[in-house]
């Protein structure tokens, strides 16, 4: 048992992980957050308070989706960390043939 009340989930993800694999995939893209809060139709102060992990919770499910969709990863991959339903790492989506 644990010395405090902190509740541990493994399933809800850690904003800090979350804000992690964002700056991560965000500067591997070569982006700014200004470039990739255009992108996805969020704010600048939306993306730089996920990366600094300044939000309880997760950030809501359209905002998860679009910053996804602008990093061309699943909206899982950012959440929580793991290779996507296709097998693809890093969540990276495949190029449409």
């Amino acid at each position: 048992m644990h010395a405090t009340n902190e509740r541990i989930d493994p399933i809800t993800p850690s904003p800090q992980e979350i804000g992690e694999r964002l700056l991560i995939r965000r500067r591997r893209r070569a982006l700014s957050q200004q470039e990739l809060a255009d992108r996805a139709g969020v704010s600048k102060l939306t993306v730089g308070r996920i990366e600094r992990a300044e939000f309880t919770g997760v950030p809501q499910g359209s905002t998860t989706r679009k910053i996804a969709a602008a990093l061309g990863v699943s909206p899982e991959w950012l959440l929580f960390g793991d290779v996507d339903e296709h097998g693809n790492d890093g969540g990276v989506r495949q190029a449409a043939a």
